[in-house]
């Protein structure tokens, strides 16, 4: 069963909910991996750049698929 399928009743939605989240995760391993003090400065510097833009690029999509509103999207939030 895929996704893919064009005649399943496979939910896409619950699918990319849970792979979106995933990979949220993963990347927010990025910017820990780069807090350990053992990392080198320049190494610390780009996994918290590229692993911030991850989280900056999946947070309005996850926010979207979870039906949770512009608000919940905001850098702020």
């Amino acid at each position: 069963m895929s996704i893919f399928d064009g005649d399943t009743v496979f939910s896409s939605i619950a699918w990319l909910q849970e792979k979106s989240l995933a990979a949220l995760k993963e990347s927010a391993k990025l910017i820990d991996l780069a807090n350990e003090p053992d990392t080198t400065k320049w190494y610390q510097k780009e996994l918290k750049r590229r692993g911030s833009a991850l989280v900056g690029r999946l947070i309005p999509i996850i926010a979207l698929l979870h039906q949770a509103g512009d608000e919940a999207a905001s850098y702020k939030e």
